[in-house]
């Protein structure tokens, strides 16, 4: 509604007043618009309510392998007005775009007990991180698309994709079942402003002290998808500084900034390789992310050192490739997240590891490599070539069950809702009362299970059959979250039915037919 009553003059979305400005607007302005101020006021403030999002725009991320596995990067955006009494040692205004925002960052060390608390600006937060080499669990999703701004997104409202995903972050991520999250690319379709914005401001601080991790896409870049893009891209300037990676720019230039901003937007270039590749543990889990806008001669010396550090490193047993790009196009050359994960796979020090990728770009959700590759692309924009509407995350958990071999990881993929069948309101509900763990057997699509020997090559399979059975699996889902109400509804029942069929006995026997009202005449 905010956007709609602003836009539409013209407005900036970020310019647009508070809730509490629209108000007293909404009071004294005239119908329709006034009316419209008001219940957006008041759609705000149910949201909150019932978000319990954190207005501080915290983003928390695992620092550069090389730093050491307690260390993180913890940054915070803001208009450049609080104080975080010197809390952190990087503070700037963005450069290039969206400079009306400011970045304040900082590497910390999180102790050996996996625990540490910061005074943020008042707030206390509070980061985890899995012992090392133990397992792990993250949630991830690809192209989110809430808000028809910048671009059209033909499924946002349909799907409810803004609620639901925040309504899923904040009910795992926020619990202690899932260790970190990320989004793989194309975040949110925003070009002159973050739209993320709106969608962190509805996030718990708890969530988003979990390690976030995030690789650009293609409209991250240039908003149209392909360069060279026009004078107003942020070519992947915003997200760089709004996503806040620790990445190999943050190892150069003395340490006295995150990233590398040498390259002119205003020239219709995008940023050095170096600000988008990342390489660190979480657990068990070696993470490689990187940019596909960016040539593999410049990538390769990237992989080849990751590799190294990989090898050197008994204590990773999974490595996982973040690329967006599931092939090559868009401004993609010969980086596909598919490309990626083969070259590396390839690599005599990471060839002895589990390696998986995860990617987006096209809108589907689906098993890309069986036993490796995972598309998770359809969170709000059109269907995808190969599949229809979806809309869904997965969850990568390792070191499943215990069980110590080559393939240790389980992938799970729960779908919220897909063009004939919409899941939410009994996975939600299963989600806040049972978790993760309580639901993937009813919800989930096993990607991915451990094995204990070659990668299961049947993923595909299993996932056809149930994507051709969806209501069996809703249904059945739906009679188990809810036994107890059927029992009820089933008992309630049967003592009707009998109640009616004891009535009838009486009313047609002798008792019965002595009442006036059912005498022998009237039942003839």
């Amino acid at each position: 509604l905010k956007q709609h009553f602003f836009m539409r003059r013209g407005h900036k979305w970020g310019n647009a007043p508070s809730a509490p400005t629209l108000i007293v607007m909404g009071l004294f302005a005239r119908a329709p618009n006034g009316l419209l101020c008001v219940a957006y006021f008041a759609a705000i403030l149910f949201a909150n309510a019932a978000s319990n999002g954190d207005e501080l725009d915290l983003r928390v991320s695992k620092a550069m392998h090389m730093r050491g596995y307690g260390k993180v990067r913890i940054s915070v955006v803001d208009n450049g007005s609080a104080d975080y009494s010197g809390f952190f040692d990087y503070e700037a205004p963005f450069a290039h775009r969206w400079t009306g925002l400011h970045l304040h960052s900082v590497v910390k060390e999180v102790p050996s007990n996996g625990t540490a608390v910061f005074d943020i600006g008042g707030r206390h937060v509070v980061v985890r991180l899995p012992a090392e080499g133990h397992g792990s669990r993250g949630l991830l999703f690809a192209d989110p698309c809430i808000v028809s701004r910048d671009v059209t997104c033909p499924m946002a409202e349909r799907f409810k994709t803004f609620d639901r995903l925040v309504d899923v972050v904040n009910t795992l991520v926020g619990s202690d079942e899932i260790d970190y999250w990320g989004i793989v690319g194309d975040n949110f379709y925003e070009s002159t402003s973050p739209i993320g914005q709106i969608f962190f401001s509805r996030i718990s601080l708890r969530a988003k002290a979990k390690p976030f991790l995030s690789v650009p896409g293609n409209h991250d870049f240039w908003i149209s998808g392909n360069p060279p893009g026009k004078p107003s891209d942020q070519f992947g300037n915003g997200f760089m500084q709004y996503y806040g990676q620790d990445t190999e720019a943050s190892l150069h230039h003395g340490g006295a900034t995150p990233f590398n901003f040498s390259a002119s937007p205003d020239e219709h270039r995008i940023p050095h390789l170096e600000n988008f590749v990342f390489s660190h543990q979480i657990g068990d889990v070696g993470f490689f992310g990187y940019s596909g806008a960016h040539r593999w001669s410049e990538l390769k010396p990237f992989t080849e050192k990751f590799c190294r550090w990989v090898n050197s490193t008994n204590t990773i047993r999974t490595v996982v490739v973040l690329g967006h790009w599931q092939r090559d196009d868009g401004g993609c050359v010969d980086t596909s997240a598919p490309n990626v994960w083969s070259a590396i796979r390839q690599q005599h020090e990471c060839g002895e590891k589990q390696v998986l990728f995860v990617d987006g770009h096209t809108h589907c959700n689906l098993v890309t490599e069986p036993g490796h590759g995972f598309m998770v692309g359809a969170n709000g924009m059109g269907p995808g070539s190969g599949c229809g509407p979806q809309f869904g995350f997965l969850v990568l958990e390792s070191g499943s069950a215990g069980i110590k071999s080559h393939t240790n990881a389980h992938v799970d993929y729960f779908e919220i809702a897909n063009d004939t069948v919409d899941n939410w309101s009994p996975l939600y509900r299963c989600l806040r009362t049972s978790g993760y763990t309580g639901c993937r057997d009813l919800y989930a699509q096993p990607w991915l299970a451990p094995q204990r020997g070659k990668a299961s090559e049947h993923q595909p399979q299993q996932q056809q059959l149930l994507q051709q059975r969806p209501q069996f699996h809703a249904t059945r889902a739906f009679m188990v979250s809810h036994w107890r109400s059927l029992v009820i509804m089933l008992g309630v029942g049967s003592f009707a039915v009998a109640g009616a069929m004891v009535s009838i006995i009486w009313f047609c026997g002798a008792q019965g037919r002595s009442v006036p009202l059912f005498s022998e005449p009237f039942l003839k």
